[in-house]
């Protein structure tokens, strides 16, 4: 991995017995191009001081990759993506979830205009989490949309995929096996403590609203969002 500055990893890509997870940032790149790629790295063992919110891997920005990557050994998720365009594929994700619940080993949320993402090819397994609430293979959280989850496989995982609210999100082609629930969606936005967190301030209409300015099919179709029934969930299961 090349021109990524202090925040990645340096020694051949392999990290184990980590105490915490260093995150890549776009600015970490001294070229003015639209990606950087984490190719091929193996993480074990990580988080072991801070337990939630600190995954294996964190990509933002537009255009990175997380492609054939070894995740394994850590408290809450396993990739974390927000921005647009990002493919995740080809990884190994599993015994992530050690001691948080209501977690996705490769996770995004919060986003009506985080589109293009592509996450595909990856391998899922035994990711169980704690409390009722378990642990979710490929979890699109609080209204996330934009997103196609293809060609996954996902083995003795508490759930294979959850969307929490969302739209225009795309689930198809998707191997569950021993999964206690293969694929669950409902309509948060619409009342309830989740339905608050689609109120302006707590950033979702910001977010559709700053997009306005720009060009491109992906603002033209987030910007409708905050002009027809933004809280509906719209999915395709194929």
């Amino acid at each position: 991995v090349e021109h990524l500055g202090s925040m990645a990893d340096r020694d051949n890509s392999s990290s184990p017995n980590l105490s915490h997870t260093a995150m890549l940032k776009p600015q970490d790149s001294p070229l003015l191009v639209a990606a950087a790629q984490a190719i091929t790295p193996r993480i074990e063992d990580f988080g072991r001081l801070v337990w939630s919110s600190l995954p294996g891997i964190r990509i933002d920005g537009v255009g990175n990759a997380v492609l054939d990557s070894k995740i394994s050994g850590g408290p809450h998720a396993g990739i974390f993506y927000f921005g647009n365009d990002h493919e995740i594929a080809r990884n190994e994700v599993s015994d992530v979830a050690r001691r948080t619940g209501d977690v996705g080993a490769i996770y995004t949320g919060r986003d009506w205009a985080g589109r293009g993402h592509k996450v595909h090819h990856n391998y899922i397994h035994d990711v169980q989490g704690t409390g009722t609430q378990g642990a979710t293979a490929l979890y699109l959280d609080d209204q996330a949309s934009g997103v196609e989850l293809s060609d996954n496989v996902v083995w003795n995982v508490h759930r294979g995929v959850l969307i929490g609210g969302g739209r225009d999100n795309v689930i198809r082609r998707n191997v569950f096996l021993k999964t206690r629930v293969c694929v669950r969606f409902d309509a948060r936005g619409f009342g309830g403590t989740a339905g608050y967190r689609s109120k302006p301030r707590l950033g979702l209409h910001k977010q559709i609203i700053s997009f306005h300015l720009g060009v491109g099919a992906v603002f033209t179709v987030a910007g409708n969002v905050a002009r027809d029934q933004s809280r509906m969930p719209i999915a395709q299961l194929r």
